[in-house]
């Protein structure tokens, strides 16, 4: 090819900026090394296809009363699910060697802007077999998760996901909200992180490659094609690894259950982490900052959006991957409930509830 074109702008052939244009259009196909590494901040190592079993306070109808599931461990900290916090300050840079446990994988950096030979949406770029080095340089401060991009509809209900959370340069203890006389950036007492899930553990018996028709993430033959995959029916409903035993029963794990005292500013961290659409009640006053990683009101987008407030028990949804930021603010000593139901996308009914708290001292 003689030439290429970004936009009416011709490319000579052969020249630096048709190889990084060409990069972008037509990553490798898995790179034995990460291209064009810079030196990081931060350095980081997952495996993605490692399993825990989830323990249950019942009896699925198989009659188990464990879920196997998928998850992307920490060599070098614990094997959790969901799969472990990241938590990065913005501009550092930051690279993950990944390994695979079982099969072919991906990392994807949902909502950090990437190169695409580092994003992990494996059909743009490659999945890893072997190892690969993802690097990236988080530009905004916010709730953001990852997870993995093969298979993504199965490999995400096993429960390949985890939080990832950019702070401030100030680091953790900071948020970054619309706050013009402090530079868009609030101190905070408490950080509440709920990852609300749903699984239905039916497709928990399914193989790593269940549905695929081929094995090419470019080739569009080898898209998932049905096999079950459309009929999902949760079962067991999570708030950040905690199961709920039923819709009425608070779960007391510390994993949700939150503690704060009157005076605090807390920061919830609200992530839809599964396939219904979450309908939330918060048993207080609330003011949502941030959406997707994005603090509202704060430039240079602020004049798209405005942070709003959500009054006590009024209900109010995210679907799928969607993320809040929330500041709640206790006047008063005593429970703050949180309730989840899990919304049948078609029909809106309800498939399951999870119930918890912020305790306030």
């Amino acid at each position: 090819m003689a030439e290429q074109f970004i936009g009416r702008r011709r490319i000579p052939a052969g020249s630096e900026e048709a190889a990084v244009f060409a990069k972008f259009v037509a990553p490798p196909k898995e790179p034995p090394r990460t291209l064009d590494r810079v030196p990081g901040d931060v350095f980081l190592r997952r495996r993605v296809g490692d399993q825990v079993d989830l323990a249950l306070p019942f009896r699925l109808p198989n009659g188990k009363d464990k879920l196997r599931m998928w998850v992307i461990g920490n060599p070098d900290g614990l094997t959790t699910f969901p799969s472990q916090l990241i938590r990065v300050r913005v501009g550092q840079g930051v690279q993950v060697e990944t390994k695979t446990s079982i099969g072919p994988h991906t990392i994807h950096w949902h909502g950090i802007e990437c190169t695409p030979m580092n994003d992990g949406v494996g059909k743009h770029s490659f999945e890893i077999h072997g190892s690969y080095t993802y690097q990236f340089t988080p530009r905004a401060p916010g709730f953001y998760f990852y997870h993995c991009h093969r298979n993504t509809t199965l490999h995400f209900e096993m429960g390949l996901f985890g939080a990832l959370i950019v702070d401030p340069p100030q680091g953790q203890g900071f948020v970054s909200a619309y706050a013009p006389a402090s530079d868009h950036t609030l101190r905070y007492d408490r950080e509440v992180i709920w990852v609300c899930g749903a699984h239905d553990h039916r497709w928990h018996g399914f193989s790593h490659a269940h549905a695929l028709s081929g094995t090419d993430p470019n080739d569009p033959k080898s898209f998932t094609s049905g096999g079950g995959l459309d009929d999902w029916k949760p079962s067991v409903f999570t708030v950040t690894g905690a199961v709920a035993k039923d819709g009425a029963t608070a779960i007391t794990d510390p994993r949700a259950l939150a503690r704060a005292s009157v005076g605090d500013t807390v920061l919830v961290r609200l992530l839809n982490a599964c396939y219904a659409v979450q309908e939330y009640r918060i048993g207080a006053d609330a003011l949502v900052i941030a959406e997707d990683g994005r603090a509202l009101g704060v430039p240079p987008f602020g004049q798209y959006s405005e942070p709003f407030s959500i009054p006590a028990g009024q209900p109010f949804q995210l679907t799928s991957a969607m993320r809040y930021d929330i500041l709640v603010r206790p006047t008063k000593p005593g429970p703050i409930t949180f309730q989840v139901d899990y919304l049948d996308w078609i029909a809106g009914t309800v498939r399951g509830r999870a119930t918890t708290a912020i305790l306030v001292a």
